[in-house]
Protein backbone atom coordinates (compact mmCIF):
# COMPACT_ATOMS: atom_id res chain seq x y z
CA UNK A 1 0.00 0.00 0.00
CA UNK A 2 1.72 3.23 -1.00
CA UNK A 3 0.06 6.32 -0.87
CA UNK A 4 1.40 9.52 -3.43
CA UNK A 5 -0.32 13.05 -2.59
CA UNK A 6 -0.94 14.67 -6.17
CA UNK A 7 0.63 18.24 -4.82
CA UNK A 8 2.83 18.79 -7.42
CA UNK A 9 4.97 22.46 -7.32
CA UNK A 10 8.26 23.84 -9.31
CA UNK A 11 11.28 22.58 -8.21
CA UNK A 12 15.06 23.49 -8.02
CA UNK A 13 17.40 21.50 -10.00
CA UNK A 14 20.06 19.47 -8.74
CA UNK A 15 22.82 17.53 -11.36
CA UNK A 16 22.28 14.01 -10.71
CA UNK A 17 24.36 11.83 -13.27
CA UNK A 18 23.02 7.95 -13.73
CA UNK A 19 25.29 6.24 -11.62
CA UNK A 20 24.23 2.22 -12.89
CA UNK A 21 21.71 0.31 -14.00
CA UNK A 22 20.83 -3.34 -13.06
CA UNK A 23 18.52 -6.25 -13.07
CA UNK A 24 15.99 -6.44 -10.20
CA UNK A 25 13.27 -9.38 -8.92
CA UNK A 26 10.21 -7.40 -8.53
CA UNK A 27 9.13 -8.53 -4.90
CA UNK A 28 6.85 -7.26 -2.89
CA UNK A 29 9.76 -5.93 -0.32
CA UNK A 30 9.88 -2.52 -0.99
CA UNK A 31 8.11 -0.21 1.76
CA UNK A 32 6.51 3.12 1.40
CA UNK A 33 5.78 4.04 4.97
CA UNK A 34 9.43 2.42 6.26
CA UNK A 35 8.28 0.78 8.77
CA UNK A 36 9.66 -2.50 8.03
CA UNK A 37 12.17 -2.68 11.01
CA UNK A 38 8.98 -1.43 13.52
CA UNK A 39 6.42 -4.46 12.18
CA UNK A 40 9.75 -6.76 12.44
CA UNK A 41 10.20 -5.54 15.92
CA UNK A 42 6.95 -5.47 17.30
CA UNK A 43 6.20 -9.08 15.80
CA UNK A 44 9.37 -10.27 17.06
CA UNK A 45 8.66 -9.04 20.79
CA UNK A 46 5.07 -10.87 20.22
CA UNK A 47 7.17 -14.28 19.51
CA UNK A 48 8.97 -13.79 22.68
CA UNK A 49 6.36 -13.46 24.52
CA UNK A 50 4.51 -16.42 23.22
CA UNK A 51 7.42 -18.55 23.37
CA UNK A 52 7.49 -17.95 26.86
CA UNK A 53 4.29 -18.92 27.64
CA UNK A 54 4.42 -22.14 25.80
CA UNK A 55 7.31 -22.69 27.72
CA UNK A 56 6.26 -22.13 31.15
CA UNK A 57 3.24 -24.12 30.14
CA UNK A 58 5.80 -27.07 29.23
CA UNK A 59 7.77 -26.71 32.86
CA UNK A 60 4.31 -26.74 34.32
CA UNK A 61 2.64 -29.96 33.16
CA UNK A 62 6.69 -32.06 32.69
CA UNK A 63 8.88 -30.95 34.91
CA UNK A 64 6.56 -29.59 37.61
CA UNK A 65 3.52 -32.57 37.02
CA UNK A 66 1.18 -30.09 38.08
CA UNK A 67 -1.41 -31.94 37.29
CA UNK A 68 0.03 -35.69 39.00
CA UNK A 69 -0.51 -37.59 36.77
CA UNK A 70 3.12 -38.71 35.96
CA UNK A 71 4.67 -42.37 37.35
CA UNK A 72 7.44 -41.60 40.25
CA UNK A 73 9.95 -43.26 37.76
CA UNK A 74 8.83 -40.78 35.32
CA UNK A 75 8.76 -37.41 37.15
CA UNK A 76 11.40 -34.83 35.91
CA UNK A 77 14.04 -34.01 38.96
CA UNK A 78 14.16 -30.12 39.08
CA UNK A 79 16.23 -27.62 41.66
CA UNK A 80 13.95 -26.51 44.51
CA UNK A 81 14.63 -22.89 43.54
CA UNK A 82 11.08 -20.63 43.87
CA UNK A 83 9.87 -19.19 40.15
CA UNK A 84 7.47 -16.57 40.35
CA UNK A 85 5.35 -17.66 37.24
CA UNK A 86 5.72 -21.69 38.00
CA UNK A 87 2.60 -23.07 39.61
CA UNK A 88 4.28 -25.45 41.82
CA UNK A 89 4.99 -29.41 42.14
CA UNK A 90 1.37 -30.88 42.17
CA UNK A 91 -0.53 -27.30 42.25
CA UNK A 92 -3.51 -28.94 40.31
CA UNK A 93 -3.32 -32.53 41.85
CA UNK A 94 -7.22 -32.39 42.44
CA UNK A 95 -9.81 -35.15 42.40
CA UNK A 96 -11.91 -33.63 39.62
CA UNK A 97 -10.71 -33.14 36.34
CA UNK A 98 -12.64 -30.31 36.32
CA UNK A 99 -11.37 -28.60 38.93
CA UNK A 100 -7.65 -28.97 37.23
CA UNK A 101 -8.62 -27.46 34.23
CA UNK A 102 -10.59 -24.33 36.07
CA UNK A 103 -7.36 -23.48 37.82
CA UNK A 104 -4.88 -24.27 35.54
CA UNK A 105 -6.91 -21.64 33.21
CA UNK A 106 -6.63 -19.48 36.44
CA UNK A 107 -3.24 -19.58 36.50
CA UNK A 108 -2.85 -19.63 32.47
CA UNK A 109 -4.46 -16.04 32.61
CA UNK A 110 -2.08 -14.54 35.26
CA UNK A 111 0.76 -15.38 33.06
CA UNK A 112 -0.98 -14.11 30.14
CA UNK A 113 -0.79 -10.97 31.82
CA UNK A 114 2.53 -10.95 32.82
CA UNK A 115 3.26 -11.47 29.59
CA UNK A 116 1.17 -11.14 26.44
CA UNK A 117 -1.05 -8.37 27.89
CA UNK A 118 1.36 -6.84 30.50
CA UNK A 119 0.47 -3.69 31.54
CA UNK A 120 3.35 -1.23 32.20
CA UNK A 121 3.60 1.65 34.93
CA UNK A 122 5.01 4.51 33.96
CA UNK A 123 6.01 6.98 36.40
CA UNK A 124 5.16 10.70 35.81
CA UNK A 125 5.24 13.76 38.29
CA UNK A 126 3.67 13.37 41.34
CA UNK A 127 1.63 10.51 39.64
CA UNK A 128 1.93 7.12 37.89
CA UNK A 129 0.13 5.57 34.82
CA UNK A 130 -0.71 2.47 32.91
CA UNK A 131 0.09 1.73 29.85
CA UNK A 132 0.48 -1.45 27.10
CA UNK A 133 3.24 -2.55 26.32
CA UNK A 134 2.01 -2.61 22.50
CA UNK A 135 1.74 1.01 22.77
CA UNK A 136 5.29 2.07 22.26
CA UNK A 137 5.40 0.24 18.89
CA UNK A 138 1.87 2.05 17.83
CA UNK A 139 3.26 5.23 19.10
CA UNK A 140 6.04 5.15 17.03
CA UNK A 141 4.62 4.28 13.89
CA UNK A 142 2.63 7.22 14.65
CA UNK A 143 5.35 9.29 14.85
CA UNK A 144 6.65 8.37 12.00
CA UNK A 145 3.17 8.83 10.22
CA UNK A 146 3.19 13.02 11.14
CA UNK A 147 6.64 13.29 10.37
CA UNK A 148 5.67 11.86 6.52
CA UNK A 149 2.32 14.10 6.44
CA UNK A 150 5.05 17.65 7.02
CA UNK A 151 7.45 16.33 4.76
CA UNK A 152 4.60 15.54 1.99
CA UNK A 153 2.53 19.00 2.82
CA UNK A 154 6.20 21.02 2.82
CA UNK A 155 7.59 19.27 -0.53
CA UNK A 156 4.54 20.29 -1.94
CA UNK A 157 4.84 23.92 -1.26
CA UNK A 158 2.37 24.43 1.17
CA UNK A 159 3.55 27.23 4.07
CA UNK A 160 3.70 25.07 6.85
CA UNK A 161 6.96 24.89 9.76
CA UNK A 162 8.89 21.94 10.21
CA UNK A 163 8.81 20.31 13.01
CA UNK A 164 11.76 21.48 14.57
CA UNK A 165 10.72 25.04 14.26
CA UNK A 166 7.16 23.92 15.98
CA UNK A 167 9.05 22.02 18.91
CA UNK A 168 9.83 19.09 17.51
CA UNK A 169 7.49 15.75 17.42
CA UNK A 170 7.13 15.96 21.46
CA UNK A 171 5.09 19.11 20.85
CA UNK A 172 3.13 18.03 17.32
CA UNK A 173 1.79 14.75 19.15
CA UNK A 174 0.65 16.80 22.36
CA UNK A 175 -2.05 18.12 20.32
CA UNK A 176 -5.56 17.67 21.02
CA UNK A 177 -6.50 15.62 17.64
CA UNK A 178 -3.82 14.08 18.28
CA UNK A 179 -3.96 12.83 21.08
CA UNK A 180 -7.28 11.12 21.13
CA UNK A 181 -6.19 9.41 17.44
CA UNK A 182 -3.57 8.25 18.71
CA UNK A 183 -5.25 6.94 22.13
CA UNK A 184 -8.08 4.96 20.10
CA UNK A 185 -5.27 3.05 18.62
CA UNK A 186 -3.58 2.38 21.61
CA UNK A 187 -6.91 0.81 22.82
CA UNK A 188 -7.32 -0.81 20.19
CA UNK A 189 -4.78 -2.70 19.44
CA UNK A 190 -4.68 -4.02 23.09
CA UNK A 191 -8.12 -5.16 22.93
CA UNK A 192 -7.89 -6.88 19.99
CA UNK A 193 -4.75 -8.60 21.30
CA UNK A 194 -6.75 -9.12 24.40
CA UNK A 195 -9.72 -11.01 22.37
CA UNK A 196 -7.25 -13.13 20.48
CA UNK A 197 -5.68 -14.45 24.09
CA UNK A 198 -9.50 -15.10 25.13
CA UNK A 199 -9.82 -17.09 22.10
CA UNK A 200 -6.76 -18.75 22.58
CA UNK A 201 -8.07 -19.45 26.06
CA UNK A 202 -11.36 -21.05 24.77
CA UNK A 203 -8.92 -23.58 22.39
CA UNK A 204 -6.66 -24.33 25.21
CA UNK A 205 -9.42 -25.03 27.58
CA UNK A 206 -11.18 -27.28 25.42
CA UNK A 207 -8.10 -29.02 24.35
CA UNK A 208 -6.82 -29.86 27.96
CA UNK A 209 -10.16 -30.98 29.12
CA UNK A 210 -10.63 -33.34 26.01
CA UNK A 211 -6.51 -34.52 26.73
CA UNK A 212 -7.38 -34.88 30.20
CA UNK A 213 -10.53 -37.31 29.55
CA UNK A 214 -8.62 -39.30 26.91
CA UNK A 215 -5.72 -40.20 29.60
CA UNK A 216 -3.26 -38.34 27.41
CA UNK A 217 0.14 -37.92 29.30
CA UNK A 218 1.52 -34.84 30.31
CA UNK A 219 4.12 -34.61 27.49
CA UNK A 220 1.80 -35.21 25.21
CA UNK A 221 -0.89 -32.81 26.76
CA UNK A 222 2.02 -30.24 27.21
CA UNK A 223 2.62 -30.76 23.18
CA UNK A 224 -1.19 -30.40 22.12
CA UNK A 225 -1.29 -27.35 24.42
CA UNK A 226 1.52 -25.29 23.08
CA UNK A 227 0.51 -26.36 19.51
CA UNK A 228 -3.04 -24.91 20.16
CA UNK A 229 -1.00 -21.79 20.50
CA UNK A 230 1.60 -21.57 17.95
CA UNK A 231 0.15 -23.94 15.28
CA UNK A 232 -0.94 -27.64 14.95
CA UNK A 233 1.51 -30.29 13.01
CA UNK A 234 0.37 -33.65 11.93
CA UNK A 235 -2.64 -34.80 13.40
CA UNK A 236 -3.70 -33.29 16.54
CA UNK A 237 -7.20 -32.32 15.18
CA UNK A 238 -7.37 -28.66 16.47
CA UNK A 239 -9.68 -27.46 13.72
CA UNK A 240 -12.28 -24.41 12.75
CA UNK A 241 -15.35 -25.13 11.16
CA UNK A 242 -13.50 -25.00 7.68
CA UNK A 243 -11.20 -27.84 8.69
CA UNK A 244 -8.32 -25.48 8.96
CA UNK A 245 -6.83 -23.64 12.44
CA UNK A 246 -5.51 -20.56 13.04
CA UNK A 247 -3.15 -20.47 15.75
CA UNK A 248 -3.26 -17.33 18.58
CA UNK A 249 0.31 -16.72 17.49
CA UNK A 250 -0.25 -16.34 13.47
CA UNK A 251 -3.37 -13.78 14.92
CA UNK A 252 -1.20 -12.01 16.85
CA UNK A 253 1.45 -11.16 14.17
CA UNK A 254 -0.64 -10.25 11.37
CA UNK A 255 -2.39 -8.12 13.72
CA UNK A 256 0.63 -6.19 14.55
CA UNK A 257 1.68 -5.62 11.15
CA UNK A 258 -2.07 -4.35 10.28
CA UNK A 259 -2.29 -1.96 13.26
CA UNK A 260 1.10 -0.28 12.38
CA UNK A 261 0.71 0.31 9.21
CA UNK A 262 -3.18 1.83 10.29
CA UNK A 263 -0.98 4.06 13.17
CA UNK A 264 0.74 5.23 10.29
CA UNK A 265 -1.88 6.56 7.80
CA UNK A 266 -4.20 7.51 10.76
CA UNK A 267 -1.59 10.24 11.70
CA UNK A 268 -0.85 10.65 7.79
CA UNK A 269 -3.99 11.93 7.45
CA UNK A 270 -4.51 13.88 10.52
CA UNK A 271 -1.82 15.79 10.46
CA UNK A 272 -2.48 16.76 7.42
CA UNK A 273 -6.26 18.01 8.70
CA UNK A 274 -4.88 19.49 11.53
CA UNK A 275 -3.23 22.16 9.25
CA UNK A 276 -6.34 22.56 7.06
CA UNK A 277 -4.52 21.84 3.79
CA UNK A 278 -6.90 22.83 0.73
CA UNK A 279 -7.00 20.90 -2.25
CA UNK A 280 -5.17 17.26 -1.18
CA UNK A 281 -5.56 14.58 -2.96
CA UNK A 282 -4.79 10.96 -2.23
CA UNK A 283 -4.04 8.05 -4.97
CA UNK A 284 -3.07 4.59 -3.51
CA UNK A 285 -1.08 2.41 -5.30
CA UNK A 286 -2.27 -1.15 -3.98
CA UNK A 287 0.11 -2.93 -6.27
CA UNK A 288 3.09 -1.32 -5.61
CA UNK A 289 6.25 -3.84 -6.81
CA UNK A 290 3.58 -5.61 -8.90
CA UNK A 291 3.50 -8.82 -6.99
CA UNK A 292 0.23 -10.29 -6.60
CA UNK A 293 -2.73 -8.77 -4.65
CA UNK A 294 -6.53 -9.90 -3.75
CA UNK A 295 -9.11 -8.69 -5.68
CA UNK A 296 -10.49 -6.54 -3.35
CA UNK A 297 -7.48 -4.13 -3.28
CA UNK A 298 -6.68 -4.76 -7.37
CA UNK A 299 -9.72 -2.96 -7.70
CA UNK A 300 -9.07 -0.30 -5.81
CA UNK A 301 -5.94 0.54 -7.54
CA UNK A 302 -5.29 3.86 -9.39
CA UNK A 303 -8.35 5.59 -7.58
CA UNK A 304 -8.38 8.88 -6.17
CA UNK A 305 -9.46 9.66 -2.70
CA UNK A 306 -9.94 12.89 -1.13
CA UNK A 307 -8.24 12.87 2.94
CA UNK A 308 -12.20 12.20 4.74
CA UNK A 309 -12.85 9.35 2.29
CA UNK A 310 -9.56 7.80 2.84
CA UNK A 311 -9.25 7.92 6.43
CA UNK A 312 -10.51 4.78 7.65
CA UNK A 313 -10.02 2.73 4.13
CA UNK A 314 -6.12 1.85 5.16
CA UNK A 315 -5.81 -1.07 5.77
CA UNK A 316 -8.52 -1.98 3.55
CA UNK A 317 -7.94 -6.19 5.49
CA UNK A 318 -5.65 -7.96 7.63
CA UNK A 319 -2.60 -9.36 5.04
CA UNK A 320 -3.87 -6.58 3.07
CA UNK A 321 -0.94 -7.37 0.66
CA UNK A 322 -0.11 -10.52 -0.25
CA UNK A 323 3.69 -11.07 -0.03
CA UNK A 324 5.14 -14.13 -0.60
CA UNK A 325 5.23 -15.34 3.04
CA UNK A 326 1.74 -14.67 3.60
CA UNK A 327 0.49 -18.54 4.81
CA UNK A 328 -1.93 -20.66 2.93
CA UNK A 329 -3.80 -23.86 4.14
CA UNK A 330 -3.15 -26.59 1.74
CA UNK A 331 -3.98 -30.63 2.30
CA UNK A 332 -0.41 -30.67 3.13
CA UNK A 333 -0.67 -27.72 6.32
CA UNK A 334 0.13 -24.21 6.15
CA UNK A 335 2.36 -22.95 3.03
CA UNK A 336 3.41 -19.56 2.25
CA UNK A 337 1.57 -18.26 -0.86
CA UNK A 338 4.98 -17.61 -2.79
CA UNK A 339 6.04 -21.70 -2.69
CA UNK A 340 2.35 -22.64 -4.13
CA UNK A 341 2.19 -24.40 -7.07
CA UNK A 342 0.24 -25.77 -9.70
CA UNK A 343 -1.26 -28.72 -8.91
CA UNK A 344 -1.36 -28.18 -5.18
CA UNK A 345 -4.55 -28.43 -2.95
CA UNK A 346 -5.82 -25.52 -1.46
CA UNK A 347 -8.43 -24.60 0.93
CA UNK A 348 -11.50 -22.33 -0.43
CA UNK A 349 -14.27 -20.58 1.13
CA UNK A 350 -16.59 -23.25 1.48
CA UNK A 351 -14.30 -25.44 3.28
CA UNK A 352 -13.21 -27.49 -0.01
CA UNK A 353 -10.17 -28.37 -1.08
CA UNK A 354 -9.13 -27.67 -5.12
CA UNK A 355 -6.45 -28.39 -7.22
CA UNK A 356 -4.19 -24.85 -8.29
CA UNK A 357 -4.45 -24.60 -12.41
CA UNK A 358 -2.33 -21.51 -12.55
CA UNK A 359 -0.78 -18.99 -10.83
CA UNK A 360 -1.92 -15.70 -12.16
CA UNK A 361 -0.28 -12.51 -11.57
CA UNK A 362 -1.12 -8.68 -11.95
CA UNK A 363 -1.32 -7.28 -15.46
CA UNK A 364 1.83 -6.40 -16.68
CA UNK A 365 3.67 -8.03 -13.90
CA UNK A 366 6.94 -9.18 -14.82
CA UNK A 367 9.53 -11.57 -12.67
CA UNK A 368 12.41 -9.11 -13.48
CA UNK A 369 12.92 -5.39 -14.52
CA UNK A 370 14.97 -3.09 -14.97
CA UNK A 371 16.10 -0.35 -11.86
CA UNK A 372 17.68 2.94 -12.47
CA UNK A 373 19.31 4.01 -9.67
CA UNK A 374 20.74 7.95 -8.98
CA UNK A 375 23.49 9.52 -6.97
CA UNK A 376 22.06 12.24 -5.25
CA UNK A 377 24.51 14.58 -3.19
CA UNK A 378 23.07 15.08 0.25
CA UNK A 379 20.84 11.94 0.34
CA UNK A 380 23.83 9.24 1.14
CA UNK A 381 24.68 6.02 -0.41
CA UNK A 382 21.00 4.96 -1.18
CA UNK A 383 20.13 7.87 -3.66
CA UNK A 384 17.51 7.38 -5.38
CA UNK A 385 16.10 4.12 -7.00
CA UNK A 386 13.12 3.72 -9.51
CA UNK A 387 11.96 1.34 -11.99
CA UNK A 388 13.03 2.24 -15.65
CA UNK A 389 9.21 3.28 -16.83
CA UNK A 390 9.37 5.76 -13.97
CA UNK A 391 8.60 9.09 -15.27
CA UNK A 392 10.97 12.06 -13.93
CA UNK A 393 11.22 15.81 -14.75
CA UNK A 394 14.45 16.70 -16.64
CA UNK A 395 15.98 19.60 -18.39
CA UNK A 396 18.73 20.54 -20.36
CA UNK A 397 21.69 22.89 -20.10
CA UNK A 398 20.65 26.32 -21.66
CA UNK A 399 17.02 24.74 -22.17
CA UNK A 400 14.53 26.93 -20.42
CA UNK A 401 11.86 24.27 -20.49
CA UNK A 402 11.56 20.82 -18.61
CA UNK A 403 9.59 17.82 -20.02
CA UNK A 404 8.97 14.34 -18.86
CA UNK A 405 11.13 11.41 -19.32
CA UNK A 406 11.48 7.65 -18.68
CA UNK A 407 14.03 7.04 -15.67
CA UNK A 408 15.63 4.49 -18.33
CA UNK A 409 16.40 6.65 -20.83
CA UNK A 410 17.71 9.53 -18.92
CA UNK A 411 21.17 10.60 -19.45
CA UNK A 412 24.06 11.73 -18.02
CA UNK A 413 23.64 15.32 -19.55
CA UNK A 414 20.28 15.79 -18.74
CA UNK A 415 19.34 17.37 -15.00
CA UNK A 416 16.27 15.70 -12.83
CA UNK A 417 14.71 18.50 -11.24
CA UNK A 418 13.88 18.06 -7.27
CA UNK A 419 13.04 20.41 -5.05
CA UNK A 420 16.38 21.85 -2.54
CA UNK A 421 17.66 23.89 0.05
CA UNK A 422 20.80 24.77 1.21
CA UNK A 423 23.33 23.03 3.88
CA UNK A 424 23.19 25.31 6.79
CA UNK A 425 27.00 25.04 7.26
CA UNK A 426 28.16 25.01 4.09
CA UNK A 427 25.22 26.60 2.01
CA UNK A 428 26.10 23.15 -0.85
CA UNK A 429 22.51 22.27 -2.25
CA UNK A 430 20.88 19.09 -0.97
CA UNK A 431 17.15 17.59 -1.04
CA UNK A 432 14.97 20.21 0.80
CA UNK A 433 13.46 17.90 3.31
CA UNK A 434 17.26 17.73 5.19
CA UNK A 435 19.18 20.01 7.21
CA UNK A 436 22.93 19.85 6.91
CA UNK A 437 24.67 17.67 3.97
CA UNK A 438 26.98 15.13 6.07
CA UNK A 439 27.36 14.59 9.85
CA UNK A 440 30.74 16.47 9.38
CA UNK A 441 28.39 19.95 8.97
CA UNK A 442 26.30 18.90 11.59
CA UNK A 443 28.80 18.03 14.31
CA UNK A 444 30.33 22.10 13.38
CA UNK A 445 27.41 23.59 13.96
CA UNK A 446 26.80 21.55 17.56
CA UNK A 447 29.96 22.12 18.94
Amino acid sequence: MRMCYSMGLPARKIDIPVIQRKKAVAVSQYDPTRTTHLRNAFVRDLNKRFRALRGIIRRAIIEQDCFDMLDKEHQVATMATFDLFLPGRKAFAFPRSEEKVNAFMIWLQGQEAKGILEVETMQQIGTSIETAWTNKYIKDSYQRGVQRARWEMKRAGYEVPSLLETGGISASMATPFHIERCGLLFSRTFQELKGITSQMDTQISRVLSQGIADGKNPRELARLLTKTISGPVGDLGITDILGRFIPAERRARTLARTEIIRSFHQANVQEMKNWAVEGVVVQVEFTTAGYKVCPICAALEGKVFSLDEIQNKIPVHPNCFLDPQTPVYTSTGWKPIGNIQIGDYVLTHKGRFRKVYALPRNKGYKDETEVVRFSVLGMGQGGLSMTANHPVLITKEGCSFSRWKEAGKVKKTDQIQLLASRCKRCETLIPYFKQYCSQSCLSKDIT
